[in-house]
C-alpha cells in the first residue's frame, strides 16, 4: 500500500497528530475527539512537521508503523 494512504490519528479540533500524541495540547484538546487522516491529507495541510507522523514516529508511539491501517481518512 502507498505511504500516502497510511492513516494517522489526529486531534479533531486542530487536526494535528502531535496534539494527539501528547507532545503539545491545543487549547481545544480537552474534550476533543480524534479522527483519521491520510498522510497525503496531512502533507497537503502543512499544519505540522512531517516527522510527527512519520513511520518512525508511529513505531515510537504505537509500536508499529501503521497502527490505524491504510485507507481513506476524512
Amino acid at each position: 500500500m502507498k505511504e500516502s494512504n497510511r492513516l494517522v490519528m489526529v486531534c479533531s479540533e486542530c487536526g494535528t497528530s502531535s496534539c494527539w500524541h501528547g507532545e503539545f495540547m491545543c487549547s481545544m484538546a480537552k474534550g476533543a475527539n480524534t479522527e483519521l487522516k491520510t498522510v497525503q491529507v496531512l502533507n497537503a495541510g502543512g499544519l505540522e512537521n512531517k516527522d510527527n507522523y512519520s513511520t518512525h514516529k508511529m513505531i515510537d508511539v504505537y509500536g508499529e508503523a501503521a497502527p490505524h491501517g491504510y485507507g481513506y481518512g476524512k
